[in-house]
């Protein structure tokens, strides 16, 4: 029998704050951004936001016009104005 495919969850150190929780959507919802790649930057960088900013100033292989924070945060407010919650791990 082969092992089981253990999935990679990422996640972020701290999802308290709004700027956190903005960073880790912006970073989650930019093209080319999977599962493995947003686990890796948060690992390396130990923060959504730390991810951001070195992905912002171009320290990262993402391209800095894919991340958009104020995309996450429009995504936000319409989940927000149909009553849906978004859920980011903890």
């Amino acid at each position: 029998m082969s092992a089981p495919i253990s999935g990679v969850i990422p996640r972020p150190v701290d999802t308290d704050t709004p700027l956190e929780r903005l960073a880790y959507l912006a970073l989650a919802c930019t093209p080319g951004v999977g599962a493995r790649h947003l686990a890796s930057l948060l690992s390396r960088y130990r923060s959504a936001e730390q991810a951001l900013h070195a992905v912002q100033h171009g320290h990262t292989s993402i391209r800095s016009a894919d991340v958009s924070v104020a995309n996450a945060r429009e995504l936000t407010a319409r989940c927000e104005a149909l009553g849906i919650s978004v859920l980011v791990p903890s």
